[in-house]
């Protein structure tokens, strides 16, 4: 039999040229013809999204099923089945909602015997209408305008298998043969509203009066519940309810903007005026006059009713707005690009192409393509081939280069990779592991290169700076909102120690916060899922006080301890960014696909034990003991200044731990650590013998004293 793995684009029918697929290898087909019969006619829709992939399926018939070039078009789509006629009355009753679907099923019995595919939620119930007329496809609505899903009926197709829009996977939840019924037989929901009216301008009559209301003199005035519904109807409009304002969907981009009043009054005039020279209704003195701005503020507040969404951009951490589609991060899929869509309900957009590369043979640890052990023909010269194998791969226009050779001045493969997952978790925004970055080193390093290319990746509309000493202030998260990455670059060394810095936790922990603006009397509630990376060219140590095994979990460490040697590039970030933007990008898409193998795997980011260690050591750094010692313990300059028993020094310490409500460790473990601070700390060595409290030589120290309790901090 021929292989037919070679990988197949959807395109225009006409231009295929394809190896013939006999059906039963097309899995998904299989199933389909399995559940709905040999009668089902099947179409090819785009993978990801909802619309087919030819313009022409509606004149597809079961002959076409018989065909091996059009079966072979179903590679890497999903699968449709068009309902009605075509297939024999096979129909589906898409509801959009639970609830709505329960409701369904409990008024029909009968249903529980029948087919029941789903998505992301509520279903489609399969019947076999028996009628020999019945509705076409018909939108269905509930008595406030609200859809309320659709009979998919002649002229309409159904997605049976495939990935929905919003990243879920179609299934088959009930895979009993659809149930023959006569449509009169259908028993509809009370809050579904004469769903059989085809026109749309009858249906919003019959709902909300005449769209023009006439007085006894001939005067004319418009019906603010009729364009109100309109409006709504005609616009992929929303009302967010905890922002308290309007959305569009800017189709272009394939984001939600937010759109002003203004605008949307605009749009309201409009509409009066196209449908008064419909309906032949005068526009006299009189409708004009109606049209001044209370009553266009009232359509307006009667939109809000019928558009009103809670929480409508709830974070997805699977799906990214690039400029050439949506970017889906899928456990089974992998990453995928799929079309632009409303349903995303994304409102950033990234100014980058995410590059879909050939596969090629990766090294598992680090992502990059190994290309010196990748097989090919002799082509001449060795680095002409490999040119060619890189060429072929697509491996030079996705790869970073250059931002890669940058890196690894500083960096091991696997810190770069550690690295490119934070990048990743970032764009794709959530902050899953709940994870802190700190980029530390000496200065001209190249931290805050790094920390400038993020931004410039990420955006500057989704990144804001971070004022540790302001976020005690009731309004400093207000500019939080909508935000993906914070930033502290260069911060001093008592950064992390400050009160306020115990609220990154918070930022970074998923917690629900208070937002409040200045200008805006509700609060926005904010959730603490933002990406956080610090540089500094200091040593940062936590606060003594604060919960350091919650520090620990949060922290991810590392260095740049190798200046820049040569003459420094002005706006370095900048020109890597405007050359490699969308292999960066691509580059860190792909560490949000390596942080998702992280996470399936152990729920957190795989480390290293160097990068545990880095972490543990200003955990270790930033202990009650280092407190003790630098703050306790005291050794003016020149001369001696009595003796200190290594006992004595962990009595006091002990007392100071109690004192101070923190946790009092074991005698031995205090004895292990303190000769490393006091040199440190002091210059003191160890092993000194000291005269203890009943005259014998005992271990200690020379030259320190114990401050008075007055005066220690």
């Amino acid at each position: 039999m021929q292989n037919t793995e070679t990988v197949i684009e959807p395109i225009a029918e006409g231009t295929l040229n394809r190896a013939p697929v006999p059906a039963l290898e097309n899995e998904a087909l299989r199933r389909i013809r399995e559940l709905f019969g040999p009668e089902a006619v099947c179409v090819p829709v785009r993978f990801g999204d909802k619309k087919p992939v030819f313009s022409e399926w509606q004149q597809k018939t079961i002959a076409d099923m018989d065909d091996p070039d059009y079966l072979a078009t179903f590679i890497n789509c999903n699968v449709g089945v068009l309902c009605g006629e075509k297939s024999n009355g096979l129909v589906s009753i898409d509801v959009d909602s639970d609830e709505g679907l329960e409701e369904l099923l409990r008024l029909n019995p009968s249903f529980a015997d029948t087919a029941l595919t789903k998505a992301e939620r509520g279903g489609n119930v399969w019947l076999r209408l028996t009628d020999e007329a019945y509705p076409p496809l018909t939108k269905l609505y509930d008595p406030e305008r609200k859809a309320w899903g659709e009979l998919r009926s002649t002229g309409g197709q159904t997605v049976v298998c495939g990935m929905h829009p919003s990243g879920c996977e179609y299934e088959i939840a009930n895979d009993s043969r659809p149930i023959e019924i006569s449509f009169d037989e259908i028993n509809w929901p009370e809050n579904v509203e004469n769903p059989w009216v085809e026109d749309p301008l009858d249906r919003l009559i019959e709902r909300e009066g005449e769209p023009f209301q006439f007085g006894a003199r001939g005067s004319c005035a418009p019906n603010q519940n009729f364009f109100a519904s309109a409006f709504a109807l005609e616009n992929l409009v929303i009302w967010c309810l905890e922002e308290q304002g309007f959305y569009a969907y800017d189709e272009g981009n394939g984001v939600w903007t937010s759109i002003s009043h203004e605008k949307i009054r605009e749009r309201v005039l409009r509409n009066v005026q196209r449908v008064a020279e419909r309906q032949n209704a005068p526009l006299a003195k009189e409708v004009k006059s109606a049209l001044k701005l209370h009553f266009l503020n009232g359509v307006v507040e009667l939109l809000k009713g019928r558009v009103e969404k809670r929480n409508p951009f709830a974070a997805n951490s699977r799906l990214l707005n690039a400029r050439n589609g949506t970017v889906f991060n899928g456990d089974l899929l992998g990453t995928v690009l799929l079309p632009h869509s409303y349903e995303h309900m994304l409102r950033n957009r990234h100014e980058f192409s995410f590059i879909k590369k050939t596969s090629a043979p990766c090294n598992s640890e680090s992502g990059f393509p190994e290309l010196l052990t990748f097989r090919t023909k002799p082509m001449g010269k060795a680095s002409e081939s490999l040119q060619r194998v890189r060429e072929q791969l697509g491996w030079e226009r996705g790869t970073p280069r250059d931002f890669l050779k940058f890196l690894q001045l500083n960096l091991t493969t696997s810190e770069i990779v550690l690295l490119q997952k934070v990048f990743g978790s970032i764009l794709f925004g959530g902050n899953p592991c709940q994870k802190i970055l700190l980029i530390l080193g000496k200065p001209g390093s190249g931290k805050s290169v790094v920390l400038d290319v993020l931004r410039l990746i990420v955006g500057a509309a989704n990144t804001v700076q971070l004022r540790t000493e302001h976020l005690a202030n009731r309004f400093e998260t207000a500019r939080f909102v909508g935000k993906k990455l914070l930033v502290g670059p260069d911060v001093e060394a008592d950064f992390l120690r400050r009160k306020e810095a115990n609220f990154l936790k918070s930022l970074v922990g998923h917690d629900f916060l208070s937002s409040e603006g200045k200008n805006n009397p509700n609060d926005v509630p904010l959730r603490g899922d933002m990406g956080v990376v610090v540089t500094s060219n200091h040593q940062l140590r936590i606060n003594a006080g604060d919960d350091l095994n919650a520090w620990r979990r949060r922290l991810l460490v590392l260095r740049f301890d190798k200046p820049f040697i040569g003459k420094k590039i002005p706006n370095f970030a900048e020109r890597l960014v405007g050359e490699e933007g969308d292999a960066i990008f691509t580059w860190a898409i792909e560490g949000g696909e390596l942080l998702a193998k992280d996470i399936k795997a152990i729920g957190d980011f795989v480390l290293s034990d160097d990068q545990k260690a880095k972490v543990q050591r200003i955990v270790d750094d930033s202990g009650s003991l280092r407190l003790f010692v630098e703050t306790c313990l005291e050794k003016p300059g020149g001369g001696s200044f009595g003796s200190l028993s290594t006992n004595e020094i962990v009595d006091a310490y002990n007392d100071f731990c109690r004192q101070r409500g923190f946790e009092v460790q074991p005698d031995m473990v205090t004895q292990k650590k303190l000769p490393d601070l006091m040199m440190e700390i002091h210059g003191l060595p160890k092993g000194k013998k000291v005269s203890g409290p009943d005259g014998k030589s005992v271990r200690g120290y020379h030259g320190v004293g114990l401050k008075d309790a007055r005066d220690g901090s």
